[in-house]
């Protein structure tokens, strides 16, 4: 029996009748981006008339109970919140031939990819975190986000202009920098605490994760113990020179850094002109320009580790998306042995309830 249960709720985040176990479902998880969680259920199903579009998004929670092994060591441990998102009538697919309706749902984070900063905003000497805030905050003035004030200090101080532009590229800007902090929004269950519509905590960590690598491992080799049905390898492309061009501040100029040592790269001139517009500071640009080389100057392999076995490390109880975990894979030419980091997590649970694993690892630089 799987430890996840996948709630659907009203538009008001109120339950409505008992999780769905028909058809396949699945929660997907991303360091950096939106969390989703897809449900298939039949057409006449009680809460199908809910997941037809209609009055508002419906919402849905996933819960995962606590696994033996937890219950062993805390026996008071009671279930975890780990999905809470809606849905938009983009998502909804119901197919009459197969009797069924299927519904993806997106966390908060998602919403933001619709939103559009104000513009004429100008942060000096701010922590990242608490700008990354202050403009999803801004958004709540507008129309709610359902998403609350989490951890904003991470240290690290900015100085940014912001036009006017989409929220999300606005944070993947602060994130995709050499020293950009991680940002996650933690469910929250707002209508259960105090019969609200709030949906999540925005944390901003100036590293999501902790190094698991000398716990968590995961094999595929002909030689030695495997604990997965498979891992597959491709690689990053590679970049040896970036140029990035900010805005312009009164009579400063434009911004333009540079980075990347091509002439000495075995891989030779490989080249990447990327414009941030709400970049003003120089030595942001060249924070920003110095990001893009450091993690993609040399082949970088992208591990993904396929259907764990019941020995492997589990997901969202063992190791979590940010974590350091081994990943080894060796058949062949291929020998690979490194401490990789956990960029998304997929669970899939068939029909029967039977669950599947996939992560998706990078190589740490």
């Amino acid at each position: 029996m799987s430890l996840y249960s996948f709630v659907v709720c009203k538009p008001s985040g109120e339950p409505i009748g008992e999780p769905v176990s028909v058809g396949p479902r699945t929660l997907s998880r991303q360091l950096n981006g939106a969390t989703s969680a897809s449900i298939v259920t039949r057409t006449d199903d009680p809460v199908a008339s809910y997941l037809v579009p209609s009055a508002g998004p419906p919402r849905l929670k996933v819960w995962r109970a606590p696994s033996a092994r937890q219950l062993a060591a805390n026996p008071g441990a009671t279930p975890e919140l780990v999905f809470y998102g809606a849905s938009y009538p983009e998502h909804v697919r119901v197919d009459p031939a197969r009797d069924t309706i299927e519904v993806v749902f997106l966390d908060p984070r998602a919403l933001l990819a619709y939103r559009y900063t104000v513009g004429g905003d100008t942060f000096s000497a701010i922590d990242q975190g608490l700008i990354a805030w202050t403009l999803l905050d801004a958004q709540n003035a507008r129309s709610d986000t359902w998403v609350l004030q989490g951890t904003t200090t991470t240290g690290v101080l900015r100085t940014v202009d912001y036009e006017r532009g989409v929220l999300t590229e606005a944070w993947n800007r602060l994130t995709d920098a050499l020293d950009g902090g991680d940002i996650d929004i933690v469910p929250f269950d707002g209508y259960a605490v105090n019969g609200s519509r709030s949906m999540g905590h925005m944390h901003m960590y100036a590293r999501q994760g902790t190094d698991r690598s000398a716990s968590v491992a995961f094999a595929y080799s002909q030689n030695d113990v495997t604990n997965c049905e498979n891992i597959t390898v491709t690689w990053r492309p590679v970049t040896t020179y970036v140029t990035v061009t900010g805005s312009s501040r009164e009579s400063a100029g434009v911004v333009t850094a540079t980075a990347g040592d091509y002439q000495s790269s075995a891989w030779g001139l490989l080249e990447e002109s990327v414009s941030y517009p709400d970049i003003a500071e120089q030595a942001i640009a060249a924070a920003m320009a110095q990001g893009v080389v450091t993690e993609r100057q040399e082949p970088r392999p992208l591990l993904e580790v396929i259907d764990p076995t019941t020995e492997a490390p589990v997901a969202l109880e063992d190791y979590f998306t940010g974590d350091l975990v081994r990943v080894i894979a060796r058949k062949g030419a291929l020998d690979i042995n490194v401490v990789a980091r956990v960029h998304a997590i997929e669970i899939t649970l068939d029909a029967n309830g039977r669950e599947r694993v996939k992560l998706a690892t990078v190589l740490e630089v």
